[in-house]
């Protein structure tokens, strides 16, 4: 079975998970009764308090000053064991504490599948939000019951002979008091704190959410294991990739160093098996139909992403070759010369001079172009009333990235490219998303916006795991996030040779013979020369 251990082992992560639900509802109606408890406690210790003040004036001299230390010690005995009056609400604390380890030492051993080295403070595979709520309980409950043992434990008494002896008697029995009054206040309010702050149903919240969490990577594993287990449904790929990439992330959200490749590598076979099957799904093309892959610019930048990993945003622009930028109808202006060149060249040769003229007025593309127009094109109002699109593109976008070592790390589907896209903005009805952007058509916002180009299926998102991380530069533990190489590209499924000769015809027509395809794109000089593209 495809995934059959990382199946087995989101399983395991929501039974655990379940089991931290369980124990904490067994520990629900403990909880508050703890806190009465302390309050209980602390309550005891205002008539002691009262009763060190009060042995204050019976010290005159030595043998009153011993006879009051006595009292004191009794005191403090009584004060220890009314101290047995929250031997229960320990029990709960100590619950809670064992419960806060459990979940700890099971984030320790999931980051020890694939680092080295104890997880750093701000890991994001520590950050998980129910260790956080059970340990704040723990630490708060731990500090309170420290409190507590503390307010009786009395500080050494001083030797009541000698000529300080009562006043230094005195001032111990004073300070004792009060350590006795503060503690009251002190306890009394961590209680009514932890009641207020850390409510025991923020702990039940965050331990049903760790379910959840867990039940949806399950299901996710599920999920890509089925798409797997038989032949991989192209309608249904560029989800399961999400889903495997959702596992990946989940696996090893924080950077590795080179030390830990090892591991990672072990941690990742299964899923790396995974990503290779579901890659293997059917394009809809016969593998005896030659490809056509015409070249296309990508621009990339990477980001964080909040919880661990890092997104690469991908941006594909067509090249020269895949624009359309030819509209066989003419101007006015251009029908007058087509006649003219027409005329000129009397069915012969046309002179050197005329072809000069043209090529100076039109260009040589377009003036090539007038020699022998399409004469049911009809005509157009003015030069640039169409826009030119992008025709010869697959149906999508495969965008797959490779570690440092080679290893196939991720892969995204992009959006179906619904029509071909427009290249030229006409300026018929600019619009600015928001302030400071550029004001361009709708239609050509996906080249400036990263957020269209994903709806139009020119933009995709490649979300990758710490794997990706290279060799640390300098004194830094881990090195950046890096793919060694990224591949993008698509196929379309239905016949495309009239689209491809159409494109041919029109590159011919609309591109100088002096601009290789290679170049920089011929209608970002023409037409977007003063677009400015945002950042993505």
């Amino acid at each position: 079975m495809a995934l059959e251990q990382e199946v087995k082992d989101r399983g395991q992560d929501v039974a655990d998970a379940q089991n931290l639900v369980t124990r904490l509802a067994a520990l629900a109606a403990g909880v508050p009764q703890a806190l009465d408890l302390a309050r209980q406690f602390a309550a005891t210790l205002t008539t002691p308090a009262q009763q060190l003040t009060a042995l204050q004036a019976g010290v005159h001299d030595a043998a009153s000053a011993q006879q009051a230390i006595t009292a004191a010690q009794q005191i403090q005995s009584r004060c220890q064991f009314a101290l047995q009056i929250v031997h229960p609400a320990e029990q709960t604390w100590s619950s809670v504490s064992a419960l806060a380890q459990q979940r700890a030492g099971w984030l320790q051993a999931r980051w020890q599948q694939t680092h080295r080295e104890p997880p750093p403070a701000t890991a994001n595979a520590m950050a998980d939000p129910l260790a956080r709520a059970l340990s704040g309980y723990a630490t708060a409950t731990g500090q309170l019951d420290a409190s507590m043992h503390a307010a009786v434990s009395f500080p050494l008494a001083p030797a009541p002979g000698g000529v300080t002896g009562p006043a230094a008697v005195i001032g111990w029995l004073a300070a004792c008091g009060q350590q006795l009054t503060s503690a009251e206040a002190a306890i009394t309010a961590a209680a009514g704190s932890i009641g207020t702050t850390l409510p025991w149903a923020s702990q039940q919240a965050a331990a049903d959410a760790a379910v959840t969490s867990a039940q949806d990577l399950l299901a996710t594993a599920r999920r890509v294991a089925a798409a797997l287990a038989g032949a991989v449904d192209p309608a249904t790929l560029a989800d399961r990739l999400t889903d495997l990439t959702a596992l990946r992330l989940a696996a090893c959200p924080d950077a590795i160093t080179p030390a830990d490749r090892t591991l990672y590598t072990q941690r990742m076979t299964e899923l790396n098996q995974a990503l290779t099957g579901l890659l293997a799904a059917s394009t809809g093309v016969p593998t005896t139909v030659p490809l056509v892959l015409p070249p296309v610019r990508l621009e990339v930048r990477s980001r964080t992403i909040t919880g661990g990993g890092t997104e690469f945003r991908i941006r594909i622009y067509p090249d020269s070759f895949h624009v359309n930028a030819h509209d066989p109808r003419l101007t006015d202006d251009e029908a007058r010369w087509a006649q003219h060149l027409k005329t000129a060249a009397g069915g012969r040769t046309l002179p050197p001079a005329e072809w000069a003229q043209a090529a100076a007025r039109f260009g040589p593309a377009r003036a090539a172009y007038l020699l022998n127009p399409d004469p049911n094109a009809g005509t157009r109002p003015g030069p640039w009333d169409q826009p030119a699109t992008a025709s010869a593109l697959p149906d999508q976008w495969l965008a797959i990235g490779y570690g440092p070592d080679g290893t196939m790390l991720a892969a995204a589907l992009g959006k179906p490219i619904p029509v071909p896209p427009q290249m030229a903005d006409l300026a018929q009805n600019p619009q600015a998303a928001s302030d400071g952007e550029p004001r361009v058509d709708q239609a050509v916002r996906w080249m400036i916006d990263f957020g269209e180009a994903v709806s139009k299926g020119m933009g995709l998102s490649l979300a990758v795991d710490g794997g990706t991380a290279g060799t640390p530069a300098g004194t830094d533990a881990t090195g950046h996030a890096t793919l060694s190489t990224l591949l993008v590209v698509g196929v379309r499924a239905a016949e495309a040779t009239a689209v491809l000769t159409s494109d041919e015809h029109a590159f011919h027509l609309t591109i100088s013979l002096n601009v290789t395809v290679n170049d920089a794109p011929h209608f970002q000089r023409r037409w977007c020369q003063s677009i400015e593209r945002a950042l993505m």
